[in-house]
């Protein structure tokens, strides 16, 4: 376990080493350093956006935020690539109400790539492309009106979570502890139905629910929590919550619909060749149907 700690803690020292070397034999492509497998989003938006195509580009995985920053400063601090093209990508996180200092780096305006797939617009262009619903359909109207309010309910739902995790990043940045992993905060340990016409809850998603299903974070203070949920009010859930449990919501809305056609349910009409799986590869598949700020494709037309 120590040793992959020290790997994860490494892998931006990494990228900057094989970037020194690629840098020599391909000094004319695009160099892109990613936290994760952000480059099935960021990819394609590069090349429509630049001069580059995809046999152009070469990426590297840093496998986090810190990372990302670490292969950047490596870079930068060495006069030799200031005119070797490199592009570097990261998500906000929950710093909402502050952002990176640095126009080299781009940072997400939302919470995480991931919250660039799961707006309305992503849905809609999803129902016309793979199930050939449009709105001349009566279940166009139907579907996009029991999503918003599907999306509504799941947000009320899961903002005790969202206050809960970025206070538990607070503390361990307060008091310098151990990071807890949010790998495990997934959905299903909520939620015992996500459907296009109904949610239901296995238990209110409370501080006492959370702290009994991760008895191992951080404790977090019950009026701190009732503070920032307060705080929270005013804010685009849908760009600000954390991305991978909005993705999950989504896939599952996506998926539900696409079972609800196959079993002839809820549809008007059952649509013909549905084939879209969004439990396979899901940055990949969804990729052509996310939005695109115009702040990315100014960052890239920038760099670039």
């Amino acid at each position: 376990m120590l040793k992959v700690l020290k790997n994860a803690r490494n892998k931006g020292v990494v990228a900057f080493n094989k970037f020194v070397l690629d840098s020599k034999e391909y000094a004319s492509k695009l160099f892109c350093f990613y936290e994760g497998e952000d480059g099935k989003y960021y990819n394609p938006r590069n090349v429509d956006n630049s001069k580059y195509d995809y046999e152009d580009l070469i990426s590297y995985d840093c496998g986090g935020k810190k990372q990302v920053e670490k292969a950047y400063k490596l870079i930068s601090k060495t006069n030799k690539y200031s005119y070797t093209r490199t592009a570097f990508f990261i998500d906000r996180d929950f710093s909402l109400y502050d952002n990176i200092d640095d126009d080299k780096i781009y940072e997400t305006p939302f919470y995480s790539v991931e919250n660039f797939y799961t707006d309305e617009k992503v849905l809609i262009n999803i129902l016309i492309t793979e199930f050939n619903v449009n709105v001349s359909n009566v279940d166009y109207y139907k579907i996009v009106s029991d999503f918003r309010e599907r999306r509504e309910e799941f947000h009320k739902h899961v903002t005790n979570l969202n206050a809960w995790m970025y206070l538990v990043r607070e503390y361990e940045k307060e008091n310098k502890s151990k990071r807890f992993e949010f790998a495990e905060v997934k959905l299903n340990k909520f939620f015992k139905k996500i459907q296009i016409d109904k949610l239901e809850l296995k238990e209110e998603i409370c501080l006492e629910n959370i702290e009994k299903i991760f008895p191992d974070a951080p404790k977090i203070r019950r009026e701190d929590l009732k503070k920032l949920v307060e705080r929270n009010n005013g804010i685009d859930k849908g760009k600000y919550f954390r991305g991978k449990n909005e993705l999950e919501f989504f896939k599952s809305i996506v998926n539900d619909l696409r079972m609800k056609n196959k079993n002839n349910t809820y549809f008007e009409e059952k649509r013909a060749c549905v084939r879209i799986d969004p439990n396979s590869n899901t940055l990949s598949v969804f990729s052509k149907y996310a939005i695109t700020t115009d702040c990315l494709r100014n960052y890239i037309s920038n760099v670039c």
